[in-house]
């Protein structure tokens, strides 16, 4: 009776398993729509990938299996062993159990061997051979059919193993694998089951900025700026800046947003961050350009998220130009008077926050009536928000990425080296824009070839 009942529950899933991939396009039209109605943000795309990742692995998977129970068969053939057809099935099916499927199919074989020939040789060549051609399998042949597989945690996989296993049986562990693939799908596409991607996702060598926010999580700061501090001796500071810092703020932006983390994370992450990017700038000491261009960061008035223009200026340092960040909480007259005493070539301007922009176009005509030659570029969701009105109250250009804004700076450098050694370049750096070339005793070039220019900046965009 036992026999019959795990017999009779093998023919129903294989039943259902049938009936679900006949009408897997229907099923798929239902869910979406399912989806849509509950308005979870789920697409068709998500499906499609977990259908194709499915399929595509079991296939390969398959052919790698077939290969390895021919093997078996084979092999114990040349051993002499009692049907060995019947051996190489066996290993065949019980290598779509995970991790484990191959060893289980060697302990039968192994026993026969045990019992039919005389002596431990021919039942260690038994054993031997399943576990040999397993690793060849495992360790050659799979990473170069497969790939990257799909992705899944070992560990959450033999979970799911045992569970589907407990659930129904031998059915449940040639499934394991599908399944769990399908529920690590929908938790990459479903916001509110992104825990079972962190659960059942393998840890496929986390990505820098990912190890970095989880150290400062964890309050470890010596940890996270040892990683900082080595991604930016091997790589440089510019993709620790753009690959590791950015990733991780917009990280811990969004998960403050959502309330996964208090604000005494939110403010510990900021300051040791804070503390972090002029550490690392001043790692690097890049010669500053000649004619030395003068850049100003401010923030607009009321304005508190500082760090992005503070890794921008760290960026036009690299580019040798000679970058200040006039500090946080100024007032428009502040900021003013500071302006006349430095005299800046550019000014960059950061507005995020949209109650900021009153104040940020009053700032900008305080700084044009006070110095009507002063270029005044503009970054920030709130700047680029506003942008007709920040233009018209005086800006320049309001630059809605750092490259751009490393663009204007470097074009500007280039027509002010080249106006200054009086080479034939038109007088305006761009439609609207004079140049205003000052002199000062820092030396001049007279070679105007394009090596020169190269040699203004190491990376010309």
């Amino acid at each position: 009776m036992p026999v019959l009942s795990d017999l009779t529950d093998g023919l129903l899933i294989i039943v259902l398993f049938f009936f679900l991939l006949y009408g897997r396009e229907d099923l798929r039209y239902r869910f979406v729509r399912l989806t849509a109605r509950i308005r979870v943000t789920l697409s068709a795309e998500a499906i499609a990938t977990a259908g194709s990742t499915v399929s595509h692995y079991l296939l390969l998977f398959s052919l790698v299996n077939f290969g390895y129970g021919s093997s078996i068969a084979l092999v114990m053939w040349a051993l002499g062993l009692p049907n060995p057809v019947f051996w190489g099935a066996l290993a065949f099916m019980l290598r779509f159990i995970p991790y484990v499927g191959a060893l289980i199919s060697a302990v039968l074989p192994t026993l026969v061997a045990f019992a039919v020939f005389p002596g431990w040789a021919r039942t260690l060549e038994v054993f031997g051979t399943f576990i040999v051609l397993d690793q060849v399998a495992g360790q050659f042949v799979e990473p170069f059919l497969i790939g990257r597989g799909i992705g899944l945690s070992p560990l959450a996989l033999l979970v799911s193993v045992m569970f589907w296993a407990w659930l129904w049986g031998l059915p449940g562990l040639l499934l394991a694998t599908p399944l769990t693939s399908c529920l690590k799908v929908a938790g990459d596409y479903i916001p509110g089951l992104n825990f079972l991607t962190i659960l059942l996702g393998a840890d496929e060598g986390l990505e820098d900025y990912q190890d970095y926010y989880r150290k400062l999580l964890e309050v470890d700061q010596p940890g996270a700026r040892a990683l900082a501090v080595r991604y930016c001796d091997e790589k440089g500071l510019e993709p620790v800046l753009v690959n590791v810092i950015l990733p991780a703020l917009a990280m811990m932006g969004q998960e403050r947003a959502e309330d996964h983390i208090s604000p005494e994370n939110q403010k510990f992450i900021v300051n040791t961050t804070d503390e972090l990017i002029g550490e690392l700038g001043n790692r690097f000491n890049r010669p500053l350009l000649t004619p030395r261009i003068r850049v100003l960061g401010v923030c607009a008035p009321g304005e508190i998220h500082t760090l992005g223009l503070k890794i921008l200026l760290e960026l036009f340092r690299q580019d040798g130009v000679a970058a200040t960040f006039l500090g946080e909480g100024k007032t428009a007259d502040e900021i003013v008077e500071f302006a006349k005493r430095f005299l800046p070539n550019i000014i960059c301007l950061s507005c995020t926050f949209s109650d900021c922009i009153p104040a940020a176009l009053e700032l900008v005509r305080s700084l044009k009536s006070a110095l009507p030659d002063q270029i005044i570029l503009a970054g920030g969701n709130a700047a680029i928000e506003h942008a007709s009105d920040l233009l018209a109250a005086g800006c320049f250009e309001l630059s809605s990425t750092r490259e751009q804004a490393r663009r204007t700076v470097r074009r500007y450098a280039l027509q002010r080296a080249r106006s200054r050694i009086g080479a034939s370049a038109p007088a305006r750096l761009l439609p609207g824009l004079t140049l205003n070339v000052e002199s000062d005793n820092q030396g001049t070039s007279t070679d105007d070839s394009p090596a020169a220019d190269a040699l203004l900046f190491k990376n010309p965009k």
